[in-house]
C-alpha cells in the first residue's frame, strides 16, 4: 500500500513540475520576444538613436532571458527537494567556463562576446545539470524525456519569434510609430501561436483545469474551505 501512495505522490509531482515548467516557457518565451521587439524602439524614443543596441546583442540578451527563465522551475523543485547539494560544483564549472569563453570570445566579439560567453557556459552546465539531477534523485524518470520536451519547447519558440519578428518588421515610421504598432501585435500574436501550437497538449488542460479551479474558489470560498476540510477527514 505504502508503494502505491508513493507512486501517486510521484506522479503527482511530476505533473506539477511539467506543468510549471510549460507555464514558464510560455511565459518567458513571450516576454523574451516583446523585448527582443520592443526594447531598441522604446530605447530611441526615450534616449536617442546614439544610444541603440545592435539586433545581434540584444538577441542574445533575450535568449538568456529565456534560458534563465525556463531553469526556474527546475530550480524551485530542486531547491525544495534540497537537491542543492548533489550539484554544488556546477555553479564553479559554469563560472569558470564563462570567464574562459568570455575572454577568447571578446577579442573577436568584443561585447557580444561577452554576451555568448555566458550564453554557452550557462547551455554546457545548468541547463542540462539542474534536470538530470531533478530526475535522477528524486522524479526516478528517465532526464532524455525532459531534454526532448525542453528542444520542441525551445524550437515552438524559436519559430512563433521567428514570425512575430516578420510581422513587426513591416511596421514603419518614428519610434513612436513603430512602437505603438509592434506593442499589440508583440502581446497578440506570439499568445495565439502559442495557444496554436499547445491548445491540444495535456498540459495546456491542466492549466486551463487549475485556472477553472481557482475561478471556482474565488466564487465560492466557502464551498472551498467545506470540501478541503471533508477531504483532511477522509484523509485520516
Amino acid at each position: 500500500m505504502d508503494k502505491v501512495v508513493d507512486l501517486i505522490k510521484q506522479g503527482k509531482i511530476r505533473e506539477i513540475f511539467e506543468t510549471a515548467f510549460f507555464i514558464g516557457q510560455w511565459l518567458y518565451g513571450f516576454a523574451a520576444i516583446c523585448l527582443y521587439e520592443l526594447l531598441n524602439p522604446f530605447v530611441e524614443l526615450a534616449f536617442g538613436r546614439q544610444y541603440l543596441f545592435e539586433r545581434s546583442v540584444v538577441m542574445i540578451l533575450c535568449l538568456n532571458f529565456f534560458i534563465n527563465g525556463t531553469r526556474k522551475a527546475v530550480l524551485t523543485f530542486r531547491d525544495s527537494m534540497g537537491l542543492f547539494w548533489f550539484d554544488r560544483y556546477k555553479a564553479l564549472a559554469e563560472a569558470a567556463l564563462n570567464l574562459v569563453l568570455s575572454i577568447l570570445l571578446v577579442r573577436q566579439y568584443q561585447t557580444l562576446g561577452v554576451f555568448i560567453g555566458t550564453f554557452l557556459s550557462t547551455i554546457l552546465t545548468s541547463v542540462w545539470v539542474e534536470p538530470f539531477v531533478l530526475y535522477r534523485r528524486r522524479l526516478h524518470l528517465p532526464v532524455h524525456r525532459f531534454y526532448l520536451r525542453y528542444l520542441l519547447y525551445a524550437v515552438c519558440v524559436g519559430a512563433v519569434w521567428i514570425v512575430t519578428d516578420l510581422v513587426c518588421g513591416l511596421a514603419e515610421g518614428s519610434p513612436l510609430t513603430v512602437l505603438l504598432i509592434r506593442l499589440p501585435l508583440c502581446v497578440v500574436l506570439p499568445n495565439l501561436l502559442f495557444f496554436m501550437a499547445y491548445g491540444r497538449t495535456k498540459e495546456w488542460k491542466r492549466v486551463l483545469e487549475r485556472l477553472r479551479r481557482i475561478e471556482w474558489v474565488r466564487l465560492h470560498p466557502v464551498s472551498y474551505t467545506h470540501l478541503r476540510a471533508h477531504e483532511t477527514v477522509l484523509d485520516l
